[in-house]
């Protein structure tokens, strides 16, 4: 029913495997959205940049109490036959809370229920949670500088000075409180430095071999 495109699988690579590089379906995205009713069957679509990349059919099977008590996965690689991997829900109470109702998480099939996250990721033999796909975080692959470099941008996304032309206005967003605006400028300001380390070292060594000041 879906055909998966570009979806690199785990299993070819000799470092391991992030979960950015894996096609991913997340439980509560599908709930969020009234996906998950027993019986039907809808067409999921993972998306680049607006650009559909890859498409499966989930069918949603029946559990109790009228819920969705799992779904099967479908869909064919290239030049290969269509693949069915059923996948099991559990709907998981809310902690600390009584009034709001239960959310599904997956029973992931590689270990046997062991683990019930809400995100499931497409490895080479089918659908399994982070830890049976062994994969990492994308921050665990970074370097301090690099996560550095990551919190500039957080900051000045918030800053709404994520282009160069904003950057140089340095202006307050509308409708930001001035104290938090002065907060968020310190904090970028702190960020920026540390960022910078690596190149103000190497500019310090240069210096010192060509005798300059």
């Amino acid at each position: 029913m879906g055909g998966l495109g570009s979806g690199r699988w785990h299993g070819y690579q000799t470092v391991k495997a992030t979960t950015e590089d894996l096609l991913r379906a997340d439980s509560r995205v599908w709930h969020r959205m009234g996906l998950l009713v027993p019986g039907e069957t809808f067409p999921w679509h993972w998306k680049r940049e607006d650009r559909v990349i890859s498409t499966m059919g989930v069918e949603v099977l029946p559990g109790e109490d009228g819920r969705a008590g799992g779904v099967v996965w479908m869909f064919s690689r290239p030049n290969s036959d269509e693949e069915r991997h059923p996948v099991g829900i559990h709907w998981r109470d809310t902690l600390g809370t009584k009034d709001r109702p239960p959310w599904p998480v997956f029973v992931c099939p590689r270990c046997d229920g062991k683990r019930k996250p809400a995100l499931l990721y497409l490895g080479k033999q089918g659908p399994g949670c982070r830890e049976c796909l062994g994969l990492v975080h994308v921050s665990q692959r970074l370097t301090r500088y690099d996560r550095a470099f990551r919190a500039v941008g957080r900051t000045r996304q918030r800053l709404g000075w994520d282009t160069p032309e904003n950057r140089m206005l340095r202006l307050k967003p509308k409708h930001m409180h001035w104290k938090t605006f002065a907060k968020l400028v310190a904090e970028l300001e702190r960020q920026e430095r540390k960022a910078m380390e690596p190149a103000v070292a190497v500019l310090a060594r240069f210096k010192k071999r060509a005798g300059i000041g």
